[in-house]
Order: C-alpha cells, then structure tokens, then sequence
C-alpha cells in the first residue's frame, strides 16, 4: 500500500458511487463508534468489495480498505484495487499493515469472516456456523478476531512500555510507524458487526463485466459470472439494506491472566514471535467469531414489500367465469 493509494481512495469511491444505481438504505449506522474499527460483513457479491468502502466512509469520513481475492490483482484493474484501498488476501505484508492502520486511525477495515461469497443462508449445520461451498466445508474465518485482538494487544503494550520501557515502545513505535503514541493511546479498538440484503437479484452482461475482461488477462469464468450478476445489480437497480450491529470493545477479550502477562512483559516480542499466550488468543478469537457471525446473521432483513412482489409474480390468474378476465 503506497501513500497515493491512500490519497486517491475519496476520488475512487466517489466514482463508484456515481456509477451505481443501487437504492442503499441505512440502518442503525449511529452505532458506528469513534475508533479504530473492523467492519465485518456478510459476503453474498464480490462488487461488495468496491461498494462497502465508499458507503461506509460516507458515513465516517475515515478510510476504509478491505481485503480482495489474490485472483483480482492482476494488470491494470489491480492497480485500481490498490488504489481504492483493497489489499490482496495473499500479500506478505497484509496482517501488519491492517494493525498498523488501526493502530494509527489511517483507516479502517472491512473483512468477510465466511471467506468467501455465500450465495445461501444455509450457514449453521449442527448448532455450529459452518460454510459449504464446493470444495467442502469450513467453519468462519477467525481473521477478524485476531486482527483485532493484535491490535489492541500492542496498543495496551505500547500504554505500559512508554512508561515503562521507553526503548522498547520506541521500538514498536519504528515497526508501525508511528509518529506520534498520544493518537495512538487515546484510540480502542472495536469489531461492528453489519448485514447486507439484497433484492431483487437479475444476471445480464453490463459495463462492469466487460471492463474487467477488457482490463484483466485471462480472468476466470467464475468471476465473468459473478460479475455479470452483480454488476447488474448495481447498474439497472438494487435494494440494499445494510444493517449495523452492536460494537464489539476489544479490550474486554483481552483481560485473561496469561494475555495480560505477555502484554506487560518487557521483553521484545517481535511481530510474528509466538507467545505464551497464543493459545489463550485463539480461543478468544473463536469466542469473537460466534459472537459477530451470531450479530451479523441475527440482522438479517426480511422486507414485507420483497415478499408480496415475488408472491405477484409466482401467481397464476385464471378466467373469472363471469367477465372472462384474467
């Protein structure tokens, strides 16, 4: 991620925004809490990767950047990706830089915890959340969690080392290039659950299918289709109702003894090292995981208009005896 990238994101989203058609509807957004934020979001399209950036910051004037599959970047609709903030789900360099943007509240962050697009709501098999898809199964993604987690375990590092350690935090401050640690401490870190709903969903070639063959070499089948179907979406007219939950404090995940001794130790942990704590994390991101798929799911929108349209349609009229009508 370079600094234009970061500087030409407000261009890029306006210009998404004034190509769709879609009829957006918010709802509860004034439960967006000042912070540093991981968005979490139901992932039915893949265009969901363009569009949620530019409404959110509509809505929080930060930046807001997003993973995207690896497949995606390649040529020049690659670099549009870098530009509009979208990093790629196989960059090196992704789990330090999203805690390093969250840290300094460079931006925020948008990640699809199921992993990929789920086209059903079939999601919960046996009390537990789990993904089906053609390769098999899987349950979500914990990656939110623990980016999360990370984040606010340095920040709480950082806290006690200045006072305690001041070589040691000047350190940390050097990896997440951090200029200045009062922003940095007076910020928390939070997980918001949000939903997505579409309707009605139609599949047809449009101008963004077409500009994605034009732009990227050998771009698979799979995704032609997709976008042929969520491109038109956005382009002939869409209802979305994007529903946003409860914050989620990531402080309270963090209060276990084991957690609190790694985050107080004036050792160096550099970071990849494994820690004594590793575990203890894990577990804690599971926990965050059930509770925003639990939150996501949970908002769901069921629209009475949608339903009595798809029940027009389905109706067969027959001749009325007396007029002859249909």
């Amino acid at each position: 991620m370079n600094r234009f990238a970061y500087r030409s994101t407000g261009f890029a989203i306006k210009t998404l925004s004034n190509l769709s058609k879609a009829s957006i509807a918010f709802h509860a957004q004034e439960k967006i809490p000042k912070g540093s934020i991981i968005f979490v979001i139901n992932h039915f399209t893949r265009l969901e990767t363009f569009l949620m950036p530019a409404q959110i910051f509509s809505l929080t004037k930060v930046p807001v950047w997003s993973l995207a599959d690896y497949e995606l970047f390649k040529g020049a609709f690659g670099s549009y990706l870098e530009k509009v903030g979208a990093v790629s789900t196989k960059n090196p360099d992704r789990d330090l830089l999203i805690v390093k943007t969250l840290l300094t509240g460079e931006a925020n962050w948008i990640i699809f915890p199921e992993g990929r697009m789920v086209k059903n709501k079939k999601i919960i098999e046996k009390g537990q959340f789990m993904i089906s898809w053609a390769g098999g199964k899987h349950p979500p993604h914990t990656g939110a969690g623990t980016l999360a987690l990370r984040t606010e375990f340095y920040r709480q590092r950082l806290r006690r080392l200045s006072t305690e350690k001041p070589d040691e935090a000047k350190y940390l401050m050097d990896l997440f290039q951090i200029e200045s640690l009062d922003p940095v401490l007076d910020r928390s870190t939070y997980i918001v659950p949000v939903n997505l709903t579409y309707y009605p969903i139609r599949a047809q070639e449009n101008i963004l299918s077409k500009l994605a063959l034009r732009l990227v070499d050998d771009l698979p089948e799979r995704i032609v289709e997709e976008l042929m179907t969520e491109g038109s979406m956005l382009i002939s007219g869409v209802d979305i109702d994007i529903h946003f939950g409860d914050p989620i404090l990531i402080n309270d995940y963090l209060r276990n003894a084991s957690i609190r001794k790694d985050i107080e130790t004036t050792n160096r942990i550099n970071f990849d090292d494994p820690i004594a704590s590793k575990s203890t994390m894990r577990k804690e991101a599971l926990k965050l995981m059930q509770r925003y798929m639990t939150d996501i799911y949970g908002m769901t929108a069921v629209n009475l208009d949608h339903i009595f349209a798809s029940m027009l349609k389905l109706m067969r009229f027959h001749s009325c005896p007396k007029t002859g009508l249909e």
